[in-house]
C-alpha cells in the first residue's frame, strides 16, 4: 500500500532552532537528531561578557575600593578566571545527558534541595548580575552619549536603560536560536563600546 504525502514528508521538528521563532524548548530532553551545536558556536557568546562594561565595576572595585595594584589586581582576575574550569567539568554533564544542567542537579542535591541551590546560585547570582550590568552599561552608556553631544544627560540615561532592556528581553524571549546568531554583532559591538570607553577614561599620558 503507498504511504500518504503527509506520511512521506518529514516531520517538523517540536522546536524549531531559529532566531525568527520565539523560544518554545524548556527542560525537556533534546534528542539526538535535534543535537546540532559544536564548540566553536558558543566562542561569541563566551566572549561577550568579556568585553561587558561591567568589568570597569570590577576593575574600579580592585584598585579604588580594595586598594589593590594594577599586577596584584591582575592576579586575582587570573585566580578567578582559573576557577572557571569546574564549571567547565560539570558542564560536560548537559550535553552528555540532553538536558539541562540544573536539571541534572536533581540527582546530587534532590527535588528540594535542588530548587533551593537553583534560587540561590541560579536566580539571584543571574538577578544580580543582570542589574549590574543594566546599572554599568546605562551610565557608562549615557556618559558616552553625552561626550558624542547628547545633551541632556537624563534623557539619555532613559534611552540607553531602555535599549539595554528592550535587547535584554528580546533575545530571551527568542532563545538559543537568536542567540547563536546574533552574538557575533554583539560582541563586535560590545568590543567597539569597550574600546571608546577605555579611550574617554584612561588618564593621558
Amino acid at each position: 500500500m503507498p504511504k500518504s504525502s503527509s506520511a512521506a514528508a518529514p516531520a517538523t521538528p517540536p522546536h524549531p532552532d531559529s532566531p525568527a521563532h520565539p523560544e518554545t524548548r524548556g527542560i525537556d530532553l533534546v534528542s539526538d537528531s535535534e543535537r546540532h551545536g559544536r564548540a566553536r558556536d558558543l566562542f561569541a557568546v563566551w566572549a561577550a561578557p568579556n568585553v561587558s562594561v561591567l568589568n570597569f565595576t570590577i576593575g574600579a572595585t580592585l584598585t579604588l575600593v580594595l586598594g589593590l595594584e594594577i599586577w596584584q589586581a591582575l592576579l586575582v582576575i587570573i585566580a578567578a578566571q582559573l576557577l572557571w574550569v569546574l564549571p567547565g567539568i560539570v558542564a560536560v554533564s548537559g550535553p552528555a545527558a540532553g538536558t539541562s544542567g540544573s536539571v541534572i542537579q536533581r540527582a546530587i542535591y534532590g527535588i528540594r534541595g535542588n530548587k533551593a541551590v537553583i534560587a540561590i546560585y541560579g536566580w539571584f547570582i543571574s538577578g544580580v548580575f543582570l542589574a549590574l550590568n543594566w546599572v554599568a552599561s546605562s551610565f557608562m552608556g549615557a556618559e558616552l552619549l553625552v561626550r558624542l553631544g547628547f545633551h541632556n544627560r537624563t534623557h539619555a540615561l532613559i534611552l540607553v536603560t531602555i535599549a539595554v532592556a528592550a535587547v535584554t528581553v528580546l533575545v530571551a524571549v527568542y532563545g538559543h536560536g537568536l542567540i547563536l546568531r546574533s552574538y557575533t554583532f554583539v560582541t563586535i559591538a560590545l568590543l567597539v563600546i569597550f574600546l571608546l570607553v577605555t579611550a574617554f577614561i584612561a588618564p593621558p599620558d
